[in-house]
């Protein structure tokens, strides 16, 4: 029951960076995906404009990097069995893998319906 406890307790402290996590990705993808629609929609786009939606995909993808480096120290200082180093490169492999399928779909979609 204690070691139940703990769990749930280190996994309230993840909590915040989980979040910024979800919304960094959210971010990636809003932006690229909207300077996509931007780039296929008009005739003649602003810089200004794609600039904000790229610039919104990229901050984006630094929230989720930041985070996930915040995640992964709070991990290792929370956890006591430290993972192997290989554990911890295929967990953010996974991550960065569903980041980048998630924006691929978006943008796909995106483009489809903007042909």
């Amino acid at each position: 029951m204690e070691k139940i406890k703990k769990q749930i307790k280190s996994e309230i402290k993840q909590l915040p960076m989980m979040i910024v996590k979800l919304i960094g990705g959210i971010m990636a993808v809003i932006g690229f995906a909207g300077a996509v629609v931007i780039i296929t929609r008009r005739p003649q786009p602003s810089f200004t404009d794609i600039f904000l939606y790229a610039l919104a995909g990229l901050s984006g993808i630094v929230m989720f990097y930041i985070s996930s480096k915040v995640l992964e120290k709070q991990v290792d200082k929370a956890d006591d069995s430290n993972p192997a180093r290989k554990d911890k490169t295929r967990t953010s492999m996974i991550s960065w893998t569903v980041l980048l399928i998630l924006a691929a779909v978006f943008i796909l979609i995106t483009w489809m319906v903007t042909r």
